[in-house]
C-alpha cells in the first residue's frame, strides 16, 4: 500500500467520554477568518473553526474532503467542445488623449480659472458711473445674463422688463449682496402685450419657483370685463399656478419641463428636486422659503398629463384619438401598418411576420403601503386611456371571482422559485403589479393590474384578456409567461366565464411559451414543449422583454409605494408611456442593429450546421431533418428536440447489469464466473464508503471550540459507526487485495481510512477483474453527479433571481441566504464526488467516456451559473459549459444508441439554431417596414388633424408633429434602402 499523499495529515484521536485530541507530526491546518493557516504547534493541533457553517470557502479544497488518500496521475486534458461565440460590437476606439490628461491640462491653469471665478464676487470695473450718462452708479449686476457689466437701478429695470427671473445683486460697498427685480419696483402686466392694463388694480406679489431656485415677483392682472381668470392669464404667461381663485404660487413652464426629463431618467422625486432650489437660493439656509413640495407634486402631476394630453393629439371637438398611451410602432396593426385585409395579400408561410407578442410578468418592487393608499377624493388623471385597465372595472371583476383558489403547481422545479411566504404583504395595499410587454419591450396599452393578494390567475386573466382583446385583426399570439406551463391549463375555462366585456376576438391562436431565462428552473419536459429555442416562427425573441422592463422602472418604489393611489397610477404612467417614447425614437436603429447581427449569426450557424452534416453523414442529417418536419405536423407529441431517455447510464443501471446472474453477455463483460456479482457489490460498497467518509469529513470540520457536547458525542457516534462499515467492508475483501499494516493506520480517523479500490492501489498491487468493475462504477457514478450538479445549478439560479427580485428586509434575507448557502455546499460536495469518480477513471487506465471531461471550478462558479442563463436566453446556447451540452461525434456512435441520440439532439440543436436567425433576419426587415408604415400612418394623421383644429395654436402644433413623423418615416426608409443595397 502506497503512503497517502503530503496533502494528507495524520492524525490521533483517542475515543473517550473527554473531547478528541488530535496530534500530528507535520504542520496542521487551522481555520480563522475563512483563511487556512499552517501553523506548528509541537505534538498537539487544534482545529480553529471561528466561522462556522463557512467550510466552502475560496481557500478550501474540494480534494481535501474527496481524496484525502489519492495522488492522482499528472493531469489528462478531458475531451471539452469548442467554444462557439458569436460576434459583438466593439465600441469607438479611444484616443490617446484621456480624460485625465485633461484634468493635468487643466490643473495648469486652476490658479486663473479661480482668480476669475472671485472677480465674479465684486463689480467688474469697480464703483463707477452707469455707462447711460444718467450720473448714477452703476452698482447692479446680473448674474443670468452674459458676460460682465454693471448698470444703475433704472438700466437694470429698463434691460429685465422681459425677464423677471433673473438674479440681481447690489454692491453695498463691501460685496455683492442678493436683491430682486421686483424690490427694485419691477411688475409684469398682463393681457395687453405687457403694456399696462387701462383697469389695472394693484399689484400681486407672488412666490415663483424657476430651474434657478426661488423668486418673489411682482403681477399686475388684467381686469377688463373680457379678461380670463387671474389663474388663466398665469398660464397664459408661462406661469403655472398651485391654485385657482388667489394664487399666491406659480411654477415656470422651464422648471416643469426640466423635472419632468429629470424625474423620467434619473427617476427622482419632487421632494429632492424642490430641496435642490432651496440650496440654489440659499444654501446656508439663512433665507426663509415657503415649502411647496404638496403643491409642486400636484402641479407636476398636471403638466405631465398636458404634456401626455398634447402628444397623443386627444384634445379638442375634433380629436381622432382611441387613448392616449405612446403604442409600439413595429408591433402589426391592421388599418395603421398593414392593410386590413393582410390575410388576402400576404401568403400563409408568412403569416408569422403578422404575430403578435405578449411578455407577461409580475413585479414585486412596485408596491403601495397601506396607510398611504386610502383616498376617496384622489383620482387617477389617467382613466380609461393608459396603461392600467380600469380601475373601477376590475375592482368589480375581483369583487366576483378573487374567491376562487389558486390552482396548484405540479412542476417541481417551478417550485424552487417559491422560497418563502412574503409576510410584508400584510402592511401593503397593493403587493405589485402584473403587466406585459411586446417583442420590442414596449408598455401595451390596458396591459396592467395591481396585485393585492401576490401573483394569482385571476389577475392575470383579467390582464391578458384586456390586451388580447385589442388585437383585432391578428390571428395569432405568443403570449411569454415564466409560469405558462401551470397557466395554459384550464385557459379556455378559466376565460369563457370572464365577464362578456372580457370575451377574447374570435379565431385568435394563442401560443404559450416559457421565458429562457426561467426555462432552467423548470422540469425537464418544460423545458422542451415551452422553449423559445424549440418554437418555429419566432426568431430569436428570448421572452425576458418585460424583465428588463421591470428592471428599468423598479428605481421607482421608493417614491411611488408612499403616494395615493390616484399619484401612484398616474406616475407608473407617465414613466411608462415615456418608455414606450423613447424606444419608439430609436426603433429604427434598434431593428437594423438586430438585423446585421441576424444576419451575421445566420451565416455563422449555416456553415456549423454544415460542417456537423458533414461530421454525422448526409443519411444520418436528412432522416434526422425529415424527422423534426413529421413532429411539426404532430401537435402534443413529445418534444423531437428532447432525448427519447436519459440514455447515459446511472451507477444504480450498472449495479443491476453487473449482478445478473443471467444476464447474457456478463461475463464477458467483467469476468467469468459467478463469483462476479460478489466482487461488484465489494467495489460498489467501498464507493459508498468513500462517499460517507467525505460527509463525516465535512461534519467534521464544523466542530469547533464553540461546539456543544451534544455535537461533540454525535460526531463520535458517527466515527464509530464508520470505523465498524469500514472494518467490515475490509473483511469481505476478495483474494489478492492487499492489507493494510495495522500498525501504519491504527492512529488514523475513520473517515481517514484509506480503502483499498482498485483505482488507489499501486499498479503492481491491482486486479484486471476488479479494476473493470470499478470502472463500470465510477461512470455511472460521474454521470449521477453530472445530473445532481445541473439540477443544483439551476436551483441555485432560482433561488438567487427570487432573492433578488422579491427579498427584503433583514429578516427574509437571512432566511434567503441561508438556503442559498445550503445549496452552494451541495452544489461543491457533487462537484467533488464528480472529480474523485474522474480522477478514479484516470487512474484506472483505458479509455475514458467522451462525455465525461475534467471539472473546473469556472465550470461551477456562481458567474458562470448566470452566464449560462443569459447566453440561454440570447439563444447562444451553443457557448455553454461542458456539463451543460454533453456531446459526441458521428463516428464514436457506432452502434452505441446512447452516443447517437446526444448526436441526433445536437444536430437538431444546431438546426433550430440556424433557423431561428433566420427567421429573426425576416423578422426583423419585417418590423422595419411596419415602423415606416406606423410613421406614415402618424403623420397623416396628424396631417387630417391639423385641416380640421380648434384653434390655430392646434394646427400649428399639429403640423409640427407631422412633419416630426416624416422625418421619421424617411429615416427608416433611408434604412430599409441601405440593407436591401447590400443584400
Amino acid at each position: 500500500m502506497e503512503k497517502r499523499s503530503k496533502r494528507a495529515q495524520k492524525y490521533k484521536v483517542t475515543y473517550s467520554s473527554a473531547l478528541p485530541r488530535v496530534t500530528s507530526s507535520t504542520f496542521a491546518h487551522s481555520r480563522r477568518k475563512g483563511k487556512t493557516v499552517k501553523r506548528r504547534t509541537g505534538n498537539v493541533t487544534q482545529t480553529d473553526h471561528t466561522s462556522r457553517g463557512s467550510v466552502w470557502d475560496s481557500n478550501f479544497q474540494i480534494e481535501d474532503i474527496w481524496m484525502p488518500n489519492f495522488d492522482p496521475p499528472e493531469e489528462v486534458e478531458g475531451p471539452t467542445p469548442p467554444l462557439i461565440t458569436g460576434t459583438r460590437r466593439t465600441g469607438k476606439a479611444s484616443t490617446s488623449y484621456t480624460q485625465q490628461d485633461f484634468v493635468n491640462e487643466w490643473r495648469e491653469h486652476e490658479s486663473t480659472y479661480l482668480s476669475i471665478l472671485l472677480d465674479h464676487e465684486t463689480l467688474p470695473f469697480g464703483p463707477c458711473l452707469c455707462a447711460c450718462g444718467s450720473g448714477h452708479t452703476a452698482e447692479f449686476v446680473c448674474d443670468n445674463c452674459c458676460g460682465k457689466a454693471s448698470h444703475c437701478k433704472q438700466c437694470i429695470l429698463a434691460t429685465h422688463s422681459r425677464m423677471p427671473l433673473h438674479r440681481i445683486r447690489k454692491w453695498n460697498g463691501n460685496f455683492l449682496e442678493v436683491t430682486s427685480l421686483s424690490s427694485l419696483g419691477l411688475s409684469i402686466s398682463f393681457g395687453h402685450g405687457g403694456n399696462a392694463c387701462p383697469v389695472a388694480r394693484a399689484t400681486h406679489t407672488l412666490a415663483a419657483f424657476h430651474i434657478d431656485g426661488f423668486h418673489t415677483i411682482s403681477v399686475v392682472f388684467c381686469h377688463c370685463e373680457s379678461s380670463p381668470a387671474p389663474h388663466f392669464q398665469l398660464f397664459n404667461n408661462k406661469l403655472f399656478p398651485a391654485s385657482f381663485d388667489n394664487p399666491k404660487t406659480v411654477f415656470t413652464f422651464e422648471l416643469l419641463r426640466q423635472f419632468r426629463i429629470h424625474h423620467l431618467e434619473g427617476k427622482g422625486s419632487a421632494y429632492s428636486y424642490i430641496n435642490s432650489l432651496y440650496r440654489l437660493t440659499n444654501d446656508a439656509g439663512s433665507l426663509e422659503i415657503p415649502g411647496r413640495v404638496r403643491e409642486f407634486r400636484r402641479v407636476a402631476r398636471q403638466w405631465n398629463y398636458l404634456q401626455v394630453l398634447k402628444h397623443s393629439g386627444a384634445y379638442g371637438s375634433t380629436s381622432l384619438i382611441s387613448h392616449m398611451a405612446t403604442e409600439c410602432p413595429a408591433c402589426p396593426r391592421p388599418g395603421i401598418n398593414i392593410p386590413e385585409n393582410w390575410r388576402e395579400i400576404i401568403p400563409g408561410s408568412l403569416y408569422y411576420l403578422i404575430r403578435c407578442y405578449v411578455h407577461f410578468d409580475a413585479n414585486f418592487r412596485l408596491v403601495q403601503l397601506r396607510r398611504d393608499a386610502r383616498n376617496p377624493s384622489d383620482r387617477a388623471l389617467w382613466i380609461g386611456g393608459g396603461f392600467f385597465a380600469d380601475p373601477e372595472e376590475y375592482e368589480d371583476y375581483l369583487g366576483v371571482v378573487d374567491h376562487e383558489q389558486q390552482e396548484t403547481s405540479d412542476c417541481a422545479d417551478h417550485r424552487a422559485t417559491t422560497l418563502s411566504t412574503r409576510t410584508r404583504f400584510n402592511r401593503l395595499e397593493v403587493t405589485g403589479v402584473a403587466g406585459a410587454v411586446c417583442r420590442h419591450e414596449c408598455a401595451i396599452p390596458q396591459g396592467f393590474v395591481n396585485l393585492y393578494k401576490g401573483e394569482r390567475y385571476v389577475n392575470s386573466d383579467f390582464a391578458i384578456s384586456h390586451i388580447l382583446r385589442g388585437m383585432i385583426g391578428i390571428c395569432e399570439v405568443i403570449v411569454s409567461y415564466d409560469i405558462a406551463c401551470q397557466y395554459q391549463r384550464n385557459f379556455q375555462t378559466r376565460f369563457r366565464q370572464l365577464p362578456a366585456t372580457l370575451l377574447l376576438p374570435l379565431q385568435l391562436a394563442i401560443i404559450f411559451l416559457i421565458p429562457k431565462f426561467h426555462l432552467p428552473v423548470h422540469k425537464e419536459e418544460c423545458r422542451y414543449k415551452y422553449s423559445f429555442n424549440y418554437a418555429k416562427k419566432v426568431g430569436r425573441t428570448d421572452g425576458e422583454a418585460i424583465e428588463r422592463f421591470w428592471g428599468s422602472h423598479n428605481h421607482l418604489s421608493g417614491s411611488t409605494m408612499r403616494m395615493t393611489s390616484g399619484s401612484r397610477l398616474d406616475t407608473l404612467n407617465f414613466h411608462f408611456n415615456d418608455w414606450n417614447w423613447r424606444k419608439t425614437c430609436k426603433m429604427g436603429a434598434t431593428l437594423v442593429e438586430r438585423h446585421l447581427h441576424a444576419k451575421e449569426m445566420k451565416a455563422e450557424h449555416e456553415t456549423l450546421l454544415a460542417d456537423l452534416a458533414v461530421g454525422i453523414g448526409e443519411a444520418k442529417a436528412e432522416e434526422w431533418t425529415r424527422q423534426e418536419d413529421e413532429f411539426v405536423l404532430q401537435p402534443g407529441a413529445r418534444s423531437i428536440y428532447q432525448p427519447v431517455t436519459d440514455n447515459a447510464p446511472t451507477r444504480a443501471q450498472i449495479l443491476q447489469r453487473l449482478t445478473q446472474f443471467d444476464a447474457p453477455g456478463m461475463n464477458e463483460a467483467v469476468g467469468q464466473d459467478h463469483e462476479q456479482p460478489a466482487l461488484v457489490f465489494w467495489v460498489n460498497d467501498g464507493i459508498e464508503l468513500e462517499e460517507a467518509q467525505a460527509r463525516l469529513r465535512v461534519h467534521a470540520l464544523t466542530i469547533d471550540d464553540g461546539s456543544t457536547d451534544r455535537e461533540r458525542i454525535q460526531l463520535n457516534r458517527r466515527r464509530v459507526s464508520m470505523l465498524e462499515r469500514v472494518n467490515a467492508w475490509k473483511a469481505r475483501a476478495p483474494d489478492g487485495v492487499p492489507e493494510d499494516a495495522e500498525e501504519e493506520y491504527q492512529d488514523e480517523l475513520p473517515e481517514y481510512l484509506p480503502l483499498a479500490l482498485p483505482s488507489s492501489l499501486p499498479p503492481q498491487n491491482q486486479n484486471a477483474i476488479l479494476q473493470d468493475i470499478e470502472r463500470h462504477l465510477r461512470e455511472g457514478c460521474a454521470f449521477d453527479s453530472l445530473r445532481a450538479l445541473r439540477k443544483c445549478l439551476a436551483e441555485r439560479v432560482a433561488l438567487q433571481r427570487e432573492k433578488d427580485r422579491n427579498i427584503r428586509g433583514q429578516a427574509a434575507n437571512f432566511r434567503s441566504q441561508a438556503a442559498i448557502n445550503r445549496l452552494q455546499a451541495e452544489i461543491k460536495f457533487v462537484a467533488g464526488r464528480y472529480r474523485a469518480a474522474y480522477a478514479a477513471l484516470q487512474s484506472l487506465g483505458g479509455d475514458i467516456n467522451p462525455e465525461l471531461a475534467a471539472l473546473a471550478d469556472e465550470d461551477i462558479s456562481a458567474a458562470k451559473i448566470f452566464e449560462y442563463t443569459r447566453q440561454l436566453g440570447r439563444g447562444y446556447n451553443n457557448t455553454l459549459s461542458w456539463i451543460w451540452r454533453q456531446t459526441g461525434f458521428g463516428a464514436q456512435a457506432g452502434d452505441d444508441n446512447w452516443l447517437e441520440e446526444v448526436l441526433r439532439v445536437q444536430f437538431l440543436e444546431a438546426k433550430v439554431n440556424r433557423d431561428r436567425w433566420s427567421e429573426e433576419c425576416e423578422m426583423t426587415m419585417a418590423e422595419l417596414r411596419l415602423t415606416r408604415g406606423t410613421f406614415q400612418y402618424k403623420q397623416q394623421w396628424w396631417t387630417d388633424k391639423a385641416l380640421i383644429a380648434d384653434t390655430e395654436g392646434a394646427a400649428a402644433h399639429a403640423r409640427s408633429m407631422a412633419a416630426m413623423y416624416d422625418v421619421m418615416a424617411q429615416q427608416i426608409t433611408q434604412k430599409i434602402e441601405a440593407i436591401v443595397a447590400v443584400a
